[in-house]
């Protein structure tokens, strides 16, 4: 596996339970890799963010996904489809701050 070098690393990382939830689909893939139309979730974020996401999944596939290197990373839930208003939420993050709806960890 390498590693990705990156200034600014955007992760998608899973939760385990929707993860689980989802099988057979995410049995190799990350949610982040399931089609929604034409594009993955992630070529979606990529779009959107106009960067590299790059996978934080389990440690099941860590053999298929490469792990950033860059010293900053912003974690996104892989399973969020991604619109302006949360990219906007997202792009403002400081360091240390967490993005929550309903008791629920968006992005870090």
């Amino acid at each position: 596996v390498e590693s990705v070098s990156l200034i600014m690393a955007f992760v998608l990382f899973d939760d385990p339970v929707l993860r689980k939830q989802l099988l057979p689909f995410t049995f190799i893939r990350s949610v982040a890799g399931i089609r929604i139309g034409i594009r993955t979730i992630a070529e979606k974020w990529e779009a959107g963010l106009q960067d590299v996401a790059v996978y934080a999944g389990d440690t099941s596939l860590s053999h298929w996904l490469p792990a950033p290197t860059g010293t900053e990373s912003i974690h996104i839930l892989s399973s969020l489809l991604p619109d302006h208003d949360l990219f906007d939420a997202i792009r403002k993050l400081n360091e240390g701050e967490v993005l929550v709806h309903q008791d629920r960890v968006l992005a870090y």
